[in-house]
């Protein structure tokens, strides 16, 4: 019996949630063996994989669209396992796919909740919230500001985002630093992390401030920024390089807004807009990313981004 684990691994939420797919597995809370399953990043914009050869798919933190879930559900029955926190896609898709959708949480919030907890919980007390690991939660509390559900961030999740994304690359790195977590909880994330990655953590972060400043100077390292997105002008802060006094500027902006960062690769997007005329989830699948309509995140190369300046 082979699995497949669709997941999103463009950002901090979706590689954490595959590791806790896989921590699911190695922890024989299932039936599934570790070696029977496999694990399928992807983005909105690409072609559906083919999943024929699979007898169970596990789907978290994305979605297809309707009439492709509804060819999973009808082939799989039980065995397709969807989690997400998409709004509009638990409001159009079939409530009988078996697995747990809130928009209330993050992704990673609630494969933790569903998968190592009672299975087929629906809904979570306050026990089961507080017994997630500590990088689960900051995780999720920065998702949640990324995505609107919460208005500003504590000085401490912010660092632990920063730090999060330089040092977790991939869901190998996410799985390896979820164990570091359990096993030293409530050892201080960030404390953990400066153990395991402090030298790292300033190298890359210099590599980027270098990248950054030969490719646009001055413009990309003042406090805000014009960036041009579907001919919308938003204002932009960039939050890289621990500007933490960036994040207090980014909340007083008027909409629309964005904030980005370097990630040594591409430039990481976060849009928002109240306006009922921008909407970001139209502007960010344009880029190959994806969200709703007042906030979305996408993701764009040194190139692109030099466009978006102009």
């Amino acid at each position: 019996m082979k699995t497949a684990v669709i997941y999103f691994a463009e950002n901090l939420n979706g590689r954490m949630s595959a590791a806790i797919v896989k921590h699911w597995v190695e922890t024989k809370k299932c039936d599934i063996l570790h070696d029977t399953l496999y694990f399928i990043e992807y983005n909105y914009g690409q072609p559906i994989p083919d999943l024929s050869e699979y007898n169970m798919v596990v789907m978290v933190g994305v979605f297809y669209q309707k009439e492709e879930m509804d060819m999973l559900y009808e082939k799989l029955k039980d065995n397709f396992i969807w989690i997400d926190n998409s709004y509009k896609a638990i409001k159009e898709n079939n409530q009988d796919i078996k697995g747990v959708r809130n928009p209330i949480f993050s992704t990673c919030e609630l494969a933790w909740l569903y998968f190592m907890t009672e299975q087929n919980k629906l809904h979570f007390d306050e026990e089961d919230v507080n017994s997630m690991p500590e990088i689960i939660k900051l995780t999720g509390e920065f998702d949640s500001f990324t995505y609107g559900r919460k208005k500003g961030l504590c000085r401490r999740t912010m660092y632990f985002s920063s730090v999060a994304n330089i040092l977790i690359k991939n869901k190998d790195d996410a799985y390896q630093y979820l164990l570091k977590s359990i096993e030293k909880y409530p050892i201080p994330i960030e404390t953990l992390f400066i153990q395991e990655g402090c030298e790292d953590i300033f190298n890359r972060c210099n590599e980027s401030r270098k990248a950054v400043q030969d490719c646009f100077k001055e413009k990309i390292t003042r406090n805000k920024f014009d960036v041009y997105l579907c001919a919308y002008k938003f204002t932009c802060v960039n939050i890289d390089e621990y500007t933490w006094i960036n994040l207090n500027l980014f909340e007083r902006l008027s909409q629309p807004k964005a904030y980005c960062y370097f990630d040594g690769k591409m430039f990481q997007f976060h849009i928002f807009s109240n306006n009922k005329d921008v909407n970001c989830n139209t502007i960010a699948q344009y880029y190959g990313g994806e969200g709703s309509h007042t906030s979305a995140t996408f993701q764009c190369n040194v190139e692109t981004f030099a466009k978006l300046l102009s």
